[in-house]
């Protein structure tokens, strides 16, 4: 009797397994590519944040770089035509403190994104160029368009198929630039369905190469998912950085105005 009830429970566990991941499998195809990308960028973010990240460069020959940085955004949510605007205020080492780096970033893909750095050394705040703006962020594996929010319209998204990683079953989403003259020729996404937050994100250069692959990690801060950690990592060059965030927090109740060259300059208080 007792070995028919387990049998039983046995039985009752691995079905409910089996209709989990037919669940999964089925709503995923219910959805399209577009769809589940569209949910990860309707994912509640608050309307401002800030944080200190800890940027740590790993090169191939084991030595190692460390950034202290302040960070500031603020999401704007379409006024003006601008997506969101954000500040990254350099806090160590001593050869890179008080540089300070501004980005506007606009609602409509094709148009370039205004980006400044201002450099202590020079007392000047300079603008980047368009053609630079796929150059390494201050020696990180993070170029500065990899710190920008892609727009849904930027790619063509196409659902792959599910797969399991870190424990979750996650929806492989192939994101390919509309924008011929972007650095990556394809962008694909592990995106856990039930936070709707990426994973992890493989990156592809123009001649087809699998060059980067960054991991995510997760947390519930001020109810919102926040990724503490990114790890980005180069397959080309065998370097990486990893970033560690804390110190977050949400809804600060910014002013735009403060996103402004003129803050770059005066620096975070």
């Amino acid at each position: 009797m007792l070995k028919q009830k387990y049998f039983i429970l046995k039985l009752i566990f691995i079905l409910f397994v089996f209709l989990y991941f037919i669940h999964g499998f089925l709503y995923a195809n219910e959805l399209t590519g577009t769809q589940i990308m569209e949910n990860v960028l309707q994912r509640e973010n608050g309307d401002d944040a800030s944080s200190n990240m800890r940027f740590d460069i790993i090169y191939r020959n084991g030595k190692k770089k460390v950034r202290n940085t302040k960070w500031l955004w603020i999401d704007l949510d379409g006024k003006n035509g601008i997506d969101e605007k954000f500040m990254f205020f350099f806090l160590s080492p001593p050869e890179i403190k008080d540089t300070a780096f501004l980005s506007w970033n606009y609602e409509k893909y094709d148009k370039d994104d205004d980006q400044w750095v201002y450099l202590p050394a020079l007392r000047k705040t300079r603008r980047i160029a368009s053609s630079s703006k796929h150059d390494s962020f201050f020696g990180t594996e993070f170029n500065y368009s990899d710190l920008n929010t892609r727009d849904l319209e930027e790619d063509t998204h196409t659902f792959l198929k599910t797969e399991s990683f870190q424990n979750s079953e996650c929806y492989i989403i192939e994101n390919i630039p509309k924008d011929k003259k972007d650095v990556y020729s394809k962008i694909v996404a592990w995106v856990d369905p039930e936070r709707w937050v990426a994973l992890k994100v493989e990156f592809y250069n123009k001649k087809g190469e699998h060059l980067k692959t960054e991991r995510i990690e997760w947390e519930l801060v001020q109810e919102i998912w926040t990724a503490t950690k990114m790890i980005m990592e180069n397959h080309l060059n065998g370097n990486k950085t990893i970033v560690t965030i804390n110190g977050f927090q949400y809804n600060d109740e910014f002013k735009e105005k403060l996103f402004h060259e003129r803050t770059l300059k005066r620096g975070v208080r």
